[in-house]
């Protein structure tokens, strides 16, 4: 049995509060989406960068050899010891 006096609607500043709520959620969800997306983009940039510095050091290795050191500031081969 319905109780007396009960409200139908809302009131206003709880249906303003509802759906400022709602929208602060549905932001923070399309934010981590986003930031989902991002890290996902980093990764693949990631993966292409070490394949472009491992055939950088490869073709370096066939030219002066493994038994090297080389001084990445400088640019200096000096042989291992």
């Amino acid at each position: 049995m319905a109780k007396k006096n009960q409200p139908t609607a809302l009131t206003p500043d709880e249906l303003k509060n509802l759906r400022d709520s709602l929208q602060e959620v549905n932001q923070a969800k399309l934010q981590l989406a986003d930031n989902v997306l991002a890290k996902a983009e980093m990764l693949l940039n990631m993966s292409a960068l070490k394949n472009k510095f491992a055939e950088v050091e490869k073709s370096i290795t066939e030219k002066y050899g493994v038994d090297i050191t080389l001084n990445i500031e400088t640019g200096a081969i000096t042989p291992k010891e």
